[in-house]
C-alpha cells in the first residue's frame, strides 16, 4: 500500500505573482481532450496556477465552474463526423475569442489553428504550441491507404510549420522535437511529461512481474508481448508479463480485445501473460509498485527519426522500477545509460525481451538497483521543482 507522495510545487506566491505589473491570463485551448487530462493538460494548467496566473481551459463539452485547483473550466460543443468536427472548430473559436485571454496555449495542431487565428483577431494576444507527439507521423497506420496517409501527414506538418513560424513559442517533450522546431521558430523549450507525483512507499515491495502499463497502439506491441510470453514458457522461466491497459474499453476495441485473451488461452500463456484491460490510474499506480521492470513500447520503423518520451517512461521510473526499451529510440536510450536503470534491445523482437526479464529475473539485485536509480533521477532531475520553474520562466518571457 502506498501511503506517501510528493505533490506538483506550489509557489509562494505574492499578490497573485504579478509580473511587471501584469498578471497573466493564460488559456488551455483544446480541440479534444478532457478537463481532468492529468497525463499533459491539466497537469501544465496547474503549474502554471501555481506560479499565481490566471488559468482557463477550454476543453469540448464541459460545464463552466471553477475546479478544486483554482482553475476555470469552460467548454464548447463538440459534434461528431467531418462537419459537425469543422462546426465545433468554429464555436471554439468563437468562445476562445470572447474570453480573450493574454496567452494561448495550444496542444493539437487544430486547437493551435484556432489559437493563431485568435491572434489575429486580438494582435496582443501570445501563442504557445504545446507540443506532445510527432504530428507529421500521426496518420501513419490509421487510415490503410499509404498514400493517403502521407498526404494528410504533409498537411498537418504544413500548418504546423506554417503556424510555429508566426507565433511566439513553443513547448516540446524532448530534446529531438525541440531541435526540429527550433528550425521554425526561435524560443523552444523542452518541458518532460513528467508525472506529477512519485512515490514513497513507507516499505520496500516485493518486486515482481515485467509491467506493460498502456494501450498497445500498434498490433505488433501485442505480437512482440505474447512472442516474448511463448519464449518465457518454452524457456522453463516463471516471470510473468503484466498487461495494464492493452486495449481501452468500448465496443470499438472489443473483438481486439476478445482476440487478445483467446491468443494467451489458445497459446497455454496464461501462467505468463497477465492481461487487466483497463484501470483507474490511481489503482494502476498501486500495481507499478510491485512491478521488477517496466516494458516501454516498441514503434514502428517510421518512428525511428520521431523518438517519443512517453509518460510511461517517468511513471515506471517513479515506480521504482528499472526499464526495458529498444535501443532505437534514441531519448529513451540517452536517459537509460544516463542514469543506469535498465535494459536495451538491439532487436524489437519477443526473444529479445524475453531474454532481458530472463536476465532480470536471474539478477534481482541488478534490477533492484536500476529501479532505485530510476527513483533517483525522479527525485533529482525529472520532476516538476525544476520544470515549473522554466515553465513560469517561458511566461516571463511573453509578458
Amino acid at each position: 500500500m502506498i501511503t506517501g507522495f510528493i505533490s506538483l510545487k506550489r509557489a509562494i506566491v505574492n499578490n497573485n505573482h504579478i509580473i511587471g505589473g501584469i498578471l497573466l491570463k493564460v488559456m488551455y485551448i483544446c480541440a479534444k481532450h478532457p478537463p481532468y487530462d492529468k497525463r499533459v493538460y491539466y497537469k501544465i494548467s496547474m503549474i502554471i496556477k501555481n506560479c499565481g496566473h490566471e488559468v482557463i481551459n477550454l476543453t469540448p463539452n464541459t460545464e463552466k465552474y471553477l475546479s478544486e485547483h483554482g482553475i476555470q473550466l469552460v467548454g464548447f460543443p463538440q459534434k461528431r463526423g467531418m462537419i459537425g468536427r469543422i462546426r465545433s472548430l468554429v464555436s471554439l473559436y468563437i468562445i476562445g475569442k470572447e474570453l480573450n485571454a493574454d496567452v494561448l496555449i495550444a496542444p493539437e495542431p487544430d486547437s493551435l489553428i484556432i489559437a493563431y487565428l485568435i491572434k489575429l483577431a486580438h494582435k496582443r494576444t501570445k501563442v504557445i504550441f504545446d507540443c506532445h507527439e510527432w504530428y507529421d507521423v500521426y496518420f501513419y497506420g490509421k487510415i490503410g491507404f499509404r498514400c493517403l496517409e502521407k498526404i494528410l501527414n504533409a498537411f498537418v506538418a504544413f500548418g504546423m510549420i506554417f503556424v510555429c513560424k508566426r507565433i511566439e513559442a513553443v513547448i516540446c517533450v524532448n530534446d529531438t522535437m525541440t531541435q526540429y522546431f527550433s528550425k521554425f521558430n526561435p524560443n523552444v523549450y523542452t518541458v518532460p511529461s513528467l508525472p506529477d507525483i512519485y512515490y514513497r512507499p513507507t516499505k520496500k515491495m516485493m518486486k515482481k512481474g515485467f509491467i506493460f502499463f498502456g494501450s498497445f497502439v500498434f498490433k505488433r506491441q501485442e505480437t512482440i508481448l505474447l512472442d516474448a510470453a511463448q519464449e518465457l514458457k518454452n524457456k522453463g522461466c516463471q516471470a510473468q508479463i503484466i498487461v495494464i491497459g492493452g486495449y481501452p474499453p468500448g465496443p470499438e476495441f472489443d473483438k481486439a480485445h476478445h482476440s487478445f485473451i483467446e491468443e494467451i488461452i489458445n497459446r497455454g500463456l496464461e501462467n505468463h501473460i497477465q492481461y487487466i484491460r483497463w484501470l483507474p490510474r490511481g489503482q494502476a499506480y498501486n500495481l507499478l509498485s510491485y512491478g521488477l521492470a517496466g516494458i516501454m513500447r516498441f514503434d514502428p520503423p517510421v518512428y525511428i527519426d520521431r523518438p517519443a518520451l512517453p509518460n510511461k517512461l517517468w511513471e515506471y521510473m517513479a515506480s521504482r522500477m528499472a526499464i526495458i526499451a529498444s535501443d532505437k529510440n534514441k531519448e529513451i536510450k540517452r536517459i537509460i545509460l544516463q542514469e543506469s536503470c535498465g535494459v536495451l534491445l538491439k532487436e524489437e523482437t519477443g526473444e529479445a525481451l524475453a531474454n532481458a526479464i530472463i536476465y532480470l529475473t536471474q539478477h534481482k539485485e541488478i534490477a533492484n538497483k536500476m529501479g532505485e536509480n530510476a527513483y533517483n533521477a525522479i527525485a533529482t532531475t525529472y520532476n516538476w521543482e525544476k520544470y515549473s520553474d522554466l515553465v513560469d520562466e517561458i511566461l516571463k518571457k511573453l509578458a
